[in-house]
């Protein structure tokens, strides 16, 4: 199973809409915010486990937005030894540090195109 991860950092709990920027082929897409619950949270680290390969998007909307429900999906970013490119802006100086001991794995946002392509290789 491959996976791509869309997770939102916003200001806003009732925040909805598709932001997946393309539609993956034979891929599941999974869709996660600051606010999401701790089902929630731990379903989607299930589904990150079970992968194959993932991508994880990160979009920052508010810098200062707490991220503390979302500690678990970080930890295993961090650790996994499956195959994971995280696509991230760097607009949260929180998870920017969180993410810096697997920062060979993190790409610019606009690099959505290449890790897709990675995804369905």
């Amino acid at each position: 199973m491959r996976v791509f991860l869309n997770i939102k950092i916003t200001d806003n709990q009732f925040s909805y809409g598709n932001d997946v920027p393309v539609s993956p082929n034979n891929t599941s897409v999974l869709d996660l915010d600051n606010y999401s619950d701790d089902l929630t949270v731990s379903s989607m680290l299930k589904g990150l486990e079970q992968s194959e390969k993932a991508v994880v998007l990160i979009a920052v909307e508010d810098d200062s937005a707490d991220v503390k429900s979302l500690f678990k999906i970080f930890k295993y970013l961090v650790f996994s030894k499956q195959p994971v490119k995280i696509l991230y802006s760097q607009a949260h100086p929180l998870i920017t540090n969180l993410l810096r001991p697997c920062k060979e794995k993190v790409l610019p946002l606009e690099d959505v195109e290449n890790a897709i392509t990675w995804l369905q290789d």
